[in-house]
């Protein structure tokens, strides 16, 4: 694991189902959970979900909601499981 400058671990860049299926079977372990958003409007009237920052204590990811063939099934099933 490489771990940044304030001791936290660097962040990944999530872009497969795969990734983000371990991200979230490891975040399940975590006491906490840390999220951040960010939404693109540019062509459209509605936003548009793009980027998910997630954090605990042992992982930091950065989601890329826009890649091809990324699904957030895994996500969203992790979201109903864990109290936020």
């Amino acid at each position: 694991m490489q771990v940044s400058q304030a001791g936290f671990p660097a962040p990944v860049i999530v872009s497969s189902t795969d990734d983000l299926a371990q991200l979230c079977a490891r975040l399940k372990q975590e006491p906490f959970v840390t999220i951040d958003t960010e939404f693109v409007r540019e062509h459209t009237y509605w936003p548009q979900l793009c980027v998910v920052q997630l954090g605990g204590m042992a992982d930091v990811a950065v989601i890329d909601t826009l890649a091809s063939g990324l699904t957030l099934r895994h996500w969203l099933i992790f979201w109903r499981q864990k109290a936020v």
